[in-house]
């Protein structure tokens, strides 16, 4: 009796001391499995960022050339009125057309709400105004060309400022802010990326 009641402890314990192995192996895969995917998100969180702030870059220097055009066209009007050289016009229609397809492809990347998106579509649509107003059918009668000018220099004055925003909107998306204090914040995006890795470098603590 006695060896037969040691062979079923003996079993019990191999049963339970499988199934308690067996179970330190479920989790060690279900912690793997989860921090494995938690990583490859974070590397396409991480190539998302990337491509998005290669776009805004491009924008923004888009942006910037056609500020310096619609810069040069506003100093040619004041020189020569609409008579001013056909160049000038053309290099802006040109710009327009530039700023319109970087505007497709942030729309389509942020969405049409997003603040970079609008304020960079509000700067372009400036510039179609100034274009207006430089192709107007109105004459060169002195009051056509005041009209004009006064058109140019309302849409410059817009064209500029929501310029100005898409690039404020545009480093806190994706950019590093600075403080108050002149120190160098970082953005929401950052914040969270950092509060993600905190929290799967903690997950992992317990294999190590």
């Amino acid at each position: 009796m006695l060896v037969l009641a040691s062979i079923e402890v003996g079993a019990v314990g191999i049963v339970v001391g499988g199934l308690a192995t067996v179970g330190v192996a479920v989790i060690t895969a279900v912690t793997t499995n989860r921090r494995q995917r938690e990583s490859l998100r974070h590397d396409r969180e991480l190539v998302d960022l990337a491509d998005l702030r290669t776009l805004l870059d491009e924008a923004a220097i888009a942006l910037d050339r056609a500020g310096s055009v619609r810069e040069d066209v506003e100093a040619a009007f004041a020189l020569s009125g609409l008579a001013m050289p056909d160049e000038k016009k053309q290099a802006l229609g040109e710009q327009f057309s530039k700023l319109a397809e970087l505007n497709a492809r942030l729309n389509l990347r942020l969405g049409v709400e997003d603040l970079v998106a609008v304020h960079f579509e509000e700067a372009n649509d400036a510039l179609y105004f100034i274009l207006e107003a430089l192709y107007t059918k109105e004459g060169t009668s002195p009051q056509a060309v005041e009209q004009s000018r006064e058109k140019i220099l309302e849409y410059g004055a817009k064209s500029a400022g929501h310029a100005g925003a898409f690039f404020t909107a545009a480093v806190k998306l994706a950019g590093t802010v600075q403080r108050e204090d002149g120190s160098a914040g970082v953005t929401a995006e950052a914040e969270r990326r950092a509060a993600f890795l905190a929290e799967v470098t903690r997950l992992a603590s317990p294999l190590r």
